[in-house]
């Protein structure tokens, strides 16, 4: 079993832990059904999405960064990598315990005056967290230089971000 390691088992935890934030907490909001829910129409199917976005999430971030990894340094380790996106797309998924009704989506709901005041400064402080951790994990696990670590995590971070939308 050449890739399980440390790196793997952590990264299926966290994985594990983004799965079940999503599948309590995440939504797809559809108008013309039940409630503009696609949780409520389809009930314990609704862990199907649940996966795909996971997984998803966690495999293309994870190539992502091992490309990004292997171009900038021209060594690159899959299950660092893989772990660096699941330690990501965690943080991320987190936003969605923070604010159940919206997610990471709240600067949509505080545009339209909804949201209560410092929802927008937690957020921008919330991702400033997650691109510095990342860019701290990537540059120490995997040697990366910091301004392409950042870039690297930002640019995994925006793939993130869309996949959730």
């Amino acid at each position: 079993m050449k890739y399980i390691d440390k790196y793997s088992v952590a990264a299926f935890f966290m994985w594990l832990a983004s799965f079940v934030v999503y599948v309590n907490y995440y939504d797809i909001l559809i108008p013309g059904i039940q409630d503009g829910s696609y949780r409520v129409a389809v009930g314990q199917f609704f862990a199907v999405p649940s996966f795909i976005l996971s997984a998803g999430q966690v495999l293309i971030g994870g190539f992502l960064i091992f490309a990004c990894v292997y171009l900038f340094t021209h060594k690159s380790h899959k299950t660092k990598s893989l772990f660096t996106a699941a330690f990501m797309v965690m943080l991320f998924s987190l936003t969605y315990v923070v604010f159940p009704m919206y997610g990471p989506f709240y600067f949509i709901v505080f545009a339209t005056s909804i949201a209560p005041p410092g929802v927008l400064l937690f957020e921008i402080a919330w991702i400033s967290v997650l691109l510095a951790a990342s860019t701290a994990l990537m540059h120490r696990l995997q040697k990366v230089p910091l301004r392409y670590a950042f870039f690297t995590a930002a640019v995994t971070g925006i793939f993130i971000v869309v996949a959730a939308s």
